[in-house]
């Protein structure tokens, strides 16, 4: 966590950091690169730590690279690791917003989904 702080304390400042690792530190992704043409899928198979997540977010914003560059162009979707679940620490709605945040959606598109999004999920009453 205390590193966490560090980095995002470091972006908010413009204060660019060491790139030496830090202890129990490893480069979970070298070398990458990926070319999709619309329409195209990518799937991700690998054991533990080989990085499949730290891409994921990677690809979809949460994090950022400490080398190189991402371009994106339409929407990416991580299926199974970014966009299942429910996170307890927001609300019913705040994790609709989340969600579909990761998905793409803008706000306005969500706002237009909404109420089938609650109906579909089964959240009835905890949205809010």
């Amino acid at each position: 966590m205390w590193y966490g702080i560090q980095d995002s304390s470091r972006e908010i400042f413009c204060v660019s950091r060491n790139t030496a690792l830090r202890s129990k530190e490893f480069w979970a992704l070298q070398d990458i690169n990926i070319q999709l043409k619309r329409g195209e899928c990518l799937g991700l198979i690998g054991p533990n730590g080989a990085g499949k997540s730290t891409l994921l977010k990677i690809l979809n914003g949460i994090i950022k690279p400490d080398k190189g560059k991402v371009t994106m162009r339409g929407r990416v979707a991580a299926i199974i690791e970014l966009g299942a679940g429910f996170n307890p620490a927001l609300s019913g709605k705040e994790n609709i917003y989340a969600n579909g945040a990761i998905l793409g959606l803008g706000k306005s598109e969500i706002d237009r989904l909404y109420d089938s999004i609650v109906d579909f999920s089964g959240i009835g009453k905890f949205h809010l």
